[in-house]
């Protein structure tokens, strides 16, 4: 998709037509510009409802946040170990 649609393109030219307005009054960060143009766009063709959609973002984010803590949690045991053989003299 991302070869036929210059997503951060289009996102700049919707923030320039609607610019957001400021986060003086505070509340929920929104979403960032380009992930809203993505939804707009493949939300149709895939004939999601947003509650559908909403799953899929939520689904995705998950998975990412799992990714991430899992590869953190391997780095910070290697890190561990290593740390842990130096010590007591163990040869690694």
């Amino acid at each position: 998709m991302a070869e036929h649609v210059n997503f951060a393109a289009l996102a700049t030219e919707v923030d320039e037509a609607a610019p957001r307005p400021g986060r003086e009054r505070g509340g929920r960060p929104p979403f960032p510009t380009e992930l809203m143009v993505r939804v707009l766009v493949i939300q149709p063709l895939y004939n999601l409802s947003d509650e559908q959609m909403e799953f899929q973002l939520l689904v995705s984010n998950e998975e990412k946040l799992i990714r991430i803590s899992t590869n953190l949690t391997v780095s910070l045991n290697s890190c561990h170990y290593s740390v842990t053989d130096r010590r007591y003299g163990a040869n690694p």
